[in-house]
Formats: C-alpha cells, sequence, structure tokens
C-alpha cells in the first residue's frame, strides 16, 4: 500500500489452501505486509488449491453519540468504489481515487480484490514400487498387487516352526520396494510407520530397519519384526508406509499393505 495511505488504511492478506478431497489444508494471513507464506503436509493423490484475498481495513473511525451509538469509518480515498467491480485478478492494477473526499462507511473493511485464478497443484501419488513379501518360517514369496491397494499376502501355513496360535514365537518379515530414480535417503522410524495397532493380531517390534538398500539401482528391504500375540483381534497384517528425501529437494512417500494367512482355527 501506498505510504501516504498508511494512516488512513492498513493493508490485508489472507491465504486459504483447499484440498480436492474436502476441508482446508491451511489457512492464514495477517495485516500491513503484502505476502503470506503457509507450510503443510501434503497427502500423496491430493489437490490444492490456493486462493488469497486482498483488502484494505479503514483505520480512521467517528461514532454518533445519539442511539444506536454506531460507528462510522471514513473512507477518505474511496476505496469502497472497486467493491462493486469485482477485482478478482488484482495483479497489475492500482487505486487511483474517482475523488478523495470523505466517504463514511459502517464498516471498516474494504475489500480490494481476490486472486480468482487461484493456483492448483497435485502432489505425487506413491513413487514406491513394493514388488515382493517373505519371511524366514517357510519362506514364502508374495508379489504385490501395485496400484491403488498395493497388497501382498503371505502364506503362514506349513511353516518350519509354528507361528500361527503361538505368542511366543517371532519371525522376520522382508519387504522388498523400489525407489523412485532420485532417492537419497529413507527416513527412519517412526516417519516408516506401521498403523492400526490396537485391531491387530500380531505385533511388530520397532525401530524397522533397511537392508540391501542401494540408491543407484533404487532397491531396499525393510525388515519387520513380528509374533501373533492375540488371534482374537480381526486384522491378520498391517499397513506400512515409507518416506524418504530426494536429490533436488523434496520428499517422495508410498503406502502398502501385508495380510498374513494363518489356519482357523489356531
Amino acid at each position: 500500500m501506498n505510504y501516504d495511505l498508511m494512516g488512513d488504511y492498513r493493508g490485508e492478506v489472507w491465504l486459504s489452501v483447499t484440498k480436492s478431497s474436502g476441508g482446508y489444508a491451511a489457512s492464514g494471513g495477517g495485516y500491513g505486509y503484502a505476502a503470506v507464506e503457509l507450510i503443510f503436509p501434503g497427502e500423496p493423490g491430493e489437490t490444492y488449491t490456493a486462493v488469497g484475498n486482498h483488502r484494505a481495513r479503514l483505520q480512521m473511525w467517528d461514532y454518533v453519540d445519539t442511539f444506536p451509538r454506531e460507528i462510522y469509518y471514513y473512507d477518505n480515498w474511496y476505496f469502497t468504489s472497486y467493491e462493486a467491480q469485482n477485482i478478482y485478478q488484482p495483479w497489475y492494477y492500482y487505486f487511483g481515487s474517482p475523488g478523495n473526499y470523505v466517504y463514511r462507511r459502517r464498516d471498516d473493511i474494504v475489500s480490494a480484490g481476490r486472486t480468482h485464478d487461484s493456483v492448483s497443484t497435485t502432489s505425487l501419488a506413491d513413487d514406491i514400487n513394493f514388488r515382493t513379501v517373505s519371511n524366514d518360517v517357510n519362506s514364502n514369496v508374495a508379489n504385490f498387487v501395485n496400484g491403488a491397494n498395493r497388497t501382498a499376502t503371505v502364506n503362514l501355513n506349513g511353516a518350519s516352526h509354528p507361528v500361527c496360535g503361538d505368542n511366543r514365537t517371532a519371525f522376520n518379515i522382508y519387504v522388498n520396494f523400489t525407489l523412485p530414480p532420485n532417492a537419497i535417503s529413507i527416513y527412519d522410524s517412526p516417519r516408516t510407520t506401521i498403523s492400526n495397532f490396537e485391531k491387530q493380531q500380531f505385533s511388530y517390534y520397532p525401530p524397522f530397519y533397511f537392508n540391501n538398500v542401494y540408491f543407484t539401482q533404487g532397491t531396499a528391504t525393510m525388515v519387520i519384526r513380528a509374533r501373533q500375540a492375540d488371534p482374537s483381534k480381526p486384522d491378520k497384517g498391517f499397513s506400512i508406509r515409507i518416506a524418504g528425501g530426494l536429490s533436488g529437494g523434496g520428499s517422495y512417500s508410498g503406502k502398502g499393505r501385508v495380510n498374513f494367512i494363518c489356519p482357523s482355527p489356531f
């Protein structure tokens, strides 16, 4: 805002970011400056739309002594005249008042425009290609079904030592996956997470670790220690999230699901 106007007006900038799935991802703003920066975590496959609002707040005011004792604000440069012009792209315009006389209004906020040409961006879908999963009790290897589900099912029947119905015997799970080409790191736990603990038959022992990590080839293996703790729980398996950093900045992530087959009843 022009320096000469600062005594009569105060600038405001507000920014809101909405998600394609509904609701707000972030919002914020402030007074007296013309820039707002919002930082928030993104979800894979989500589209975010940022819309900015620009306005002036009137500084000078007066009130009526008699009932209802209303406050009136002075719009000395008559910026109110611009509100009816539907200024949706306040990029290259400037305020040249049609008349700098005292104009009174009840509200102290004058809308100065809205960035109708909002900016949208879609976060990357899962970058990790889950390939196979196996365990060390029967060496059963299962292929992941990639795409929307990214699931694999491991058969624990016929194990060389029992794991189904035995809450003492632990075993290892090996999840093999392919990284994006410019991956340079894999985040350690807890950013690498297993979810839905309270409903799971199996217990898992963090920290989970990685071996056979080759960033030049883009391959790695996640090793998880598990045992069947409570066969009465409904969830036979786990959901997993793996994330890491990229060489040009930013990050990647991927979600997968591993299901177990145990004989029933145990």
